[in-house]
């Protein structure tokens, strides 16, 4: 598999993407969260996809950024909506507590994607998804000493 890129000559193996991640370089980080969400929004049950992406997206938004706070909401959003959809609600609740806690961290820093997202979230509204969401919150604002 390979990152597709405008010009063929850039395009990259995922996992030559795999070690520069490792050392939590944020553009591998990005771009490994990205196809992985791409290729989850191809497959039929997209939750294995989805869940690494996830793991990937995390990595990047606990550097602090705004735009990574946003593809790591976006990705647990999704993968609430997959969870949801196979009736996996425990885990569609925590998938959606993380993206609003992430929506809220973004709104707090004046972020314009904020309302894309929420909007995504309210069509799903999963039971319990605001009590996750208050540990998420949490736990994200001290990763990023945000008050």
């Amino acid at each position: 598999m390979t990152v597709v890129c405008e010009d063929p000559a850039e395009e990259i193996s995922l996992f030559a993407l795999l070690k520069p991640a490792a050392y939590g370089d944020l553009s591998a980080l990005r771009a490994l969260a990205i196809e992985g969400r791409q290729i989850a929004a191809e497959m039929s049950d997209p939750l294995f996809c989805l869940f690494e992406a996830r793991v990937f997206a995390r990595l990047a938004a606990a550097q602090g950024r705004p735009e990574d706070w946003h593809l790591c909401a976006m990705i647990a959003s999704d993968l609430a909506a997959a969870c949801y959809h196979q009736g996996l609600t425990e885990e569609a609740a925590r998938c959606e507590g993380e993206a609003l806690a992430l929506v809220s961290l973004m709104a707090d820093e004046g972020c314009e994607h904020s309302a894309e997202i929420l909007g995504k979230l309210s069509s799903l509204s999963v039971p319990d998804a605001a009590c996750e969401a208050k540990w998420f919150e949490r736990e994200w604002r001290n990763i990023h000493d945000v008050r």
